[in-house]
């Protein structure tokens, strides 16, 4: 029996394979050159930068191992190769998701993407300069006498990056709040009737992401959140209004 020839349904999901195979693999080469470039030349700058938080508290870091300084630079290369490379990869998200969305589809993801990238550079920023100083002070603060900070550098990276980068991504979460708005998936009605279980949330996620317990850091953290979900409720209902009088203006003979 004659082996049948692909349907065109086939094609067309093996063509978006082949597509997203190119997508991924031109996101990781423009991943690994800026974090490239991020070694042979951020990285000497980022090294004074990391001890911005840690000004007048420790002087230096230190290593523990001979291979340490190596691997622990390409860490933070790889993390500042994603920061630098980030406007290019959801450059090729978009591209990758536009021919497949519908056209009333593909102005809230555009507006999602924009503002993740906004938002997201937004929390790192915040949480660096703004929430962690005061963190690292407090724990710094509660060591007994006697004791002298001595900080690795890898171990100090880890828990730079862990503490920034979640940052960045929880001030994104209003941004999908607003997207699933957008789309008709969540109403408005039900947001503010969430809105007691939402600022619950962000302070237990504040509890988790803060490097110290005491209350001033942790609320540092849940005020924006709520702040911005606030913002995503007003954005949402404004959404509504449009997409209410779009449909009645079409319904109008």
């Amino acid at each position: 029996m004659m082996n049948q020839p692909p349907k065109r349904n086939d094609w067309d999901f093996i063509r978006h394979l082949e597509e997203l195979r190119r997508r991924i693999f031109s996101s990781f080469l423009i991943w690994l050159s800026a974090s490239i470039l991020a070694y042979w030349v951020v990285s000497r700058y980022f090294l004074k930068i990391l001890l911005y938080p840690l000004k007048g508290k420790v002087e230096q870091l230190v290593y523990l191992t001979p291979v340490e300084p190596f691997f622990t630079l390409i860490k933070l290369a790889l993390a500042a190769g994603l920061l630098l490379s980030l406007p290019l990869l959801l450059y090729q998200a978009w591209s990758f998701l536009r021919p497949g969305l519908h056209p009333p589809e593909r102005k809230p993801v555009l507006g999602f993407i924009t503002s993740f990238f906004f938002l997201f550079y937004g929390g790192c920023a915040f949480g660096y300069f703004v929430v962690l100083p005061p963190g690292l002070k407090f724990l710094l603060s509660v060591a007994p006498p006697g004791l002298q900070p001595f900080l690795s550098f890898n171990s100090y990276l880890t828990f730079l990056l862990i503490f920034i980068l979640g940052f960045g991504l929880v001030f994104t979460l209003p941004d999908v709040i607003l997207l699933l708005g957008r789309l008709g998936i969540v109403r408005s009605q039900f947001l503010r009737r969430q809105r007691r279980i939402f600022i619950i949330l962000a302070f237990v996620i504040a509890a988790v992401i803060t490097p110290s317990p005491d209350a001033f850091t942790q609320t540092l953290m849940a005020l924006p959140l709520v702040l911005l979900y606030e913002i995503s409720i007003v954005l949402v209902t404004l959404s509504e209004k449009r997409r209410d009088k779009r449909t009645a203006s079409e319904e109008t003979p």
